[in-house]
């Protein structure tokens, strides 16, 4: 595909709304124990009924695999540190609010949202997944869930650990893991492991149309070559609560696992939506994902669902950690 036709792609984005007061939320029910029906209807977010302003737009062709210089970018783009968000109603295919949504930024840890999705494509929930010298990979300062070398997991639990208190260690687990089975190599070392697997991050990426996406790390730590955008997220995060164990995992509050090696973890999510005992409880939330990097600064992902309709809510760039969660929760009950 032409660059000429990739960048016209980009430009057929939702209007930017008027921003909204900060409320609280409200429940005014409670959550449906099944996905609405309407969840399943997949409207591309690039065509016209993105927004209120309809224009004639056909879905373009794109190649199957992705181009080499998409899955290995030789530049990196400038990164924006704006606060940039986005509110999206699943049912109705349509972005109802958005700032700053094209934004080139980091993803931070809502880089893992991808990761579990990646791995889903090529492992069972049920795999025994051994850790190793992968660890030796994890960055200084990162978020761990305390696995050890020699222990061993269910792929289930491995992403618990990854997607509740955010673990580093387990997406690099997951990562080595899933990129033996996916080359079909057990041989390959750790490093050559990640590799692959981001490359089908990065494949992944191009299939959802996330062309200002790039994944250069299964964790999310800061990288110039690591990043995306607000709508972007909205995708990813659309394709990944389609995935039952995504859906179900991100949506405890905190879970008490006695892995398959024998010890016992209490991981607790760091979503602070979920929580009934904090002023950002949302009976509404049914999951996703929360990231702080230094160049991230604080961001969020949260799925709610509320009178029988599934919303996605991307709040990134915010110095405040509250503030996220009260902008996801201002578009929740100014559009929902």
């Amino acid at each position: 595909m032409s660059l000429k036709i990739i960048k016209i792609m980009k430009n057929i984005t939702a209007a930017v709304l008027a921003a909204v007061l900060l409320t609280a939320c409200t429940p005014t029910e409670s959550i449906p124990q099944s996905l609405p029906s309407s969840f399943e209807v997949v409207v591309p977010f690039w065509s016209k009924d993105i927004s209120s302003e309809s224009s004639e737009s056909s879905e373009p062709e794109i190649p199957d695999t992705p181009p080499d210089n998409f899955l290995h970018p030789e530049t990196a783009p400038e990164l924006s540190f704006a606060k940039a968000e986005a509110f999206y109603s699943v049912s109705d295919g349509k972005i109802l609010y958005s700032e700053n949504e094209k934004e080139i930024i980091a993803p931070a840890s809502l880089t893992k949202i991808m990761t579990a999705s990646v791995a889903l494509k090529f492992t069972s929930p049920d795999d025994i997944v051994t850790i190793g010298s992968e660890l030796d990979l994890v960055l200084p300062h990162s978020s761990l869930s305390m696995i050890q070398k020699g222990q061993k997991l269910s792929m289930y639990d491995l992403l618990t650990a990854m997607l509740l208190p955010s673990g580093n260690d387990a997406a690099y687990s997951v990562a080595a893991y899933t990129g033996r089975v996916a080359a079909e190599n057990e041989s390959l070392s750790d490093a050559e492991a990640v590799e692959v697997f981001c490359e089908q991050m990065n494949t992944l990426a191009w299939e959802l149309r996330m062309y200002d996406t790039h994944y250069q790390n299964p964790d999310g730590m800061d990288d110039p070559l690591h990043y995306t955008t607000a709508v972007d997220l909205l995708k990813i995060a659309k394709y990944a609560y389609q995935q039952p164990v995504i859906r179900e995992i991100t949506a405890i509050p905190q879970k008490t696992v006695t892995i398959y090696s024998g010890e016992t973890y209490t991981w607790r999510n760091s979503n602070r939506l979920l929580y009934e005992s904090n002023d950002y409880y949302c009976a509404d939330c049914v999951g996703m994902k929360t990231g702080s990097t230094d160049n991230a600064k604080l961001c969020l992902v949260a799925v709610f669902i509320r009178n029988n309709k599934v919303y996605i809510s991307v709040t990134a760039g915010f110095e405040d950690g509250d503030e996220r969660y009260e902008r996801a929760l201002t578009c929740l009950d100014r559009y929902a």
